[in-house]
């Protein structure tokens, strides 16, 4: 009998990792230099977006970039008073919209409909079909007595004055 040749043992595999190309600070540099903007850096750096995003979820860069980000803001808002003190109606308009929601500036729509030639949607019978059913309804009843049932009336029939259905038979 043959013997078989022992298989060789491989290191086990270790996940591959690439050194950081850039340190923190020169990110946080190439975020200062483009006010934040993400894509900017990168390509500043020469560097995909994903690799960016991956530098900015360190925590110090994180922290540069809310700040940076928050003075975008403030500078959009100045810019926005602004115009709200030159009386443009967008500015207004959008500042009330915006922070005048607790003070009941809410846009509020409104959507009217209409069946054809602008008439009321028929919701419904109307009165002439609504009478016609009650007749028929009336002429079935009528012959087979109240409470369904020959010469039936509530006295007659308990069981079937209550909202409890019938014991014998169908309706």
């Amino acid at each position: 009998m043959a013997r078989k040749k022992p298989k060789k043992q491989l290191p086990p595999k270790r996940p591959r990792t690439k050194p950081h190309r850039y340190t923190s600070e020169q990110v946080i540099d190439a975020l200062k230099k483009t006010n934040g903007l993400q894509y900017l850096a990168a390509r500043m750096l020469k560097m995909c977006q994903t690799s960016m995003s991956d530098y900015c979820k360190r925590p110090e860069v994180k922290e540069v970039l809310v700040q940076l980000r928050g003075e975008n803001v403030d500078h959009a808002e100045k810019q926005l008073q602004r115009a709200v003190k030159r009386k443009e109606q967008w500015a207004v308009k959008y500042t009330l919209s915006c922070l005048g929601k607790d003070r009941g500036y809410v846009e509020r729509t409104q959507t009217e409909m209409s069946g054809p030639d602008g008439k009321p949607i028929p919701i419904g019978l109307d009165a002439t079909e609504r009478t016609a059913r009650i007749a028929l309804l009336l002429e079935r009843l009528g012959s087979r007595g109240a409470f369904g049932v020959p010469g039936g009336s509530p006295e007659a029939n308990p069981d079937l004055a209550t909202d409890q259905p019938a014991a014998t038979g169908s309706v």
